[in-house]
């Protein structure tokens, strides 16, 4: 972390402040170290460490989300797990133990796994409400969705991988939270074969924990890449506006891209085509079918805008 003598001596000061109890203090000089140098991951964690000593869980797992669950050090996971514990957050709980050796992780597990039967033995109607809401997940517009899935990270494992299962074969479903699940599942490591309707529709077999992201996100990148190339210097908005379209259709191809984007240049005229409003005309096979993908999107896209 890369600090100004100033910032530093701001730095080692709110740590003393917070272990002389002083959490406010460390809050506020936090605070103002963040807008300065933004959001480091040094700054998160302590920050999160001093709102649960203030009783304040919520904030401090948010804080811990900032920083990044998958990228937690591991001295700091047994902070993480118990505070996202503390506010029945199983699903992240679970996901930042992934960087510990295996022994370690195994002790977290157990403390996760003792949790989860509890919460389940007591709160047996929050877990069939929470299950429930995700089962009709489909059903909902884009942004209950959105909270549907975080919601869904209060259910124990097992309750949340049946509840995902229905969700990735739902053909009422909406393929970006397909995509976002997805991704949970990957961070969790779950190497059972899982069902994937996909913007085929037909059922794909998955085993998220052996998807690797980088490959599968690949032809967007290049995709990505070949703007800036072609547009960044003479049209820098137009060029970061592309790349935004680019990447936001990207949540509804994960993890087959590479069979979408046949060709970069293309993918880039299809959708330059759509954000001016006019109609692309292919003139090569693997443009028509790309359009004939883009126009699946498109239909998606118009169906959860008006739910």
């Amino acid at each position: 972390m890369n600090l100004s003598e100033n910032d530093n001596v701001i730095f080692e000061s709110a740590k003393a402040d917070f272990l002389d109890a002083k959490y406010h203090q460390t809050i506020k000089k936090i605070d103002d170290l963040r807008r300065q140098n933004g959001d480091q991951y040094d700054f998160l964690l302590l920050q999160a460490r001093a709102y649960t000593k203030l009783a304040d869980i919520q904030t401090a797992v948010e804080l811990i989300d900032d920083a990044g669950t998958e990228n937690l050090r591991p001295g700091d996971v047994t902070f993480a797990v118990k505070t996202l514990l503390a506010d029945k957050q199983f699903i992240p709980a679970r996901k930042v133990t992934v960087v510990l050796d295996h022994q370690y992780a195994k002790e977290l597990i157990t403390q996760i796994e003792t949790a989860e039967f509890k919460f389940k033995k007591y709160h047996r109607e929050e877990v069939m409400k929470l299950q429930r809401r995700l089962f009709y997940i489909g059903s909902h517009s884009a942004d209950v969705q959105a909270k549907i899935v975080s919601e869904a990270n209060r259910l124990p494992l097992a309750e949340y991988l049946e509840g995902v299962k229905a969700v990735l074969i739902d053909r009422a479903g909406w393929q970006v939270i397909k995509t976002q699940f997805l991704f949970e599942l990957i961070g969790l490591k779950i190497d059972d074969q899982i069902d994937l309707l996909w913007l085929d529709d037909k059922i794909h077999q998955v085993i998220p924990a052996n998807i690797d992201i980088a490959d599968s996100v690949q032809p967007i990148i290049e995709t990505i890449n070949v703007v800036d190339e072609k547009f960044a210097n003479d049209d820098p908005i137009f060029a970061q506006q592309l790349s935004a379209q680019i990447y936001q259709l990207g949540n509804y191809l994960f993890p087959y891209a590479e069979d979408v984007i046949i060709n970069s240049d293309d993918w880039i005229k299809i959708i330059q085509s759509y954000l001016a409003g006019d109609e692309f005309a292919p003139n090569t096979e693997s443009g028509a079918v790309m359009l004939s993908w883009f126009e699946i999107i498109l239909n998606q896209e118009q169906r959860i805008k008006y739910m």
